[in-house]
């Protein structure tokens, strides 16, 4: 599947009102064929930066997510593990590069908690103009790191 279709298809999700982290892996629906439910609901706690703790973006941590599920270790494996952290922190680290921060509350700049936070994250337009390319980024380094 191309990576434009990948990111079409995590914005609708997004947009009807999964967090990033299931956005991200709805761009993904190969991955997903025979065990939707339990990947969705795994990704369920981290959206608003892992339970609105507004730590690590969503869009990261589903991004993780796809990375171990095309490329994790089932078995316990040093050489794997090595590879899937180098991996992550190349993913971070680009998507910091593009974004100027890995953090939620970095990215976002509101509080998730707050009421007024809530209502300045819908109505000022930070879920399209920030939340949505940070989905996007999150999916075009997946596809870029996957193509090597």
């Amino acid at each position: 599947m191309k990576r434009e279709k990948r990111i079409a298809l995590a914005l609708e999700a997004f947009r009807i009102d999964y967090n990033c982290s299931h956005s991200v892996l709805l761009g993904y629906p190969d991955l997903m064929a025979d065990s939707r439910e339990t990947i969705l609901k795994q990704a369920a706690g981290f959206g608003g930066g892992i339970g609105r703790l507004q730590m690590i973006c969503g869009a990261i941590t589903g991004a993780v997510m796809v990375l171990g599920l095309y490329r994790g270790a089932i078995l316990p494996d040093a050489e794997a593990k090595e590879t899937m952290a180098r991996l992550i922190r190349r993913l971070a680290d680009e998507f910091g590069r593009r974004n100027g921060a890995i953090t939620c509350s970095g990215l976002i700049g509101v509080d998730l908690n707050t009421p007024e936070g809530k209502k300045a994250h819908k109505e000022t337009g930070i879920r399209e103009r920030v939340c949505e390319k940070c989905i996007a980024d999150a999916i075009s380094i997946v596809e870029e790191i996957l193509a090597e």
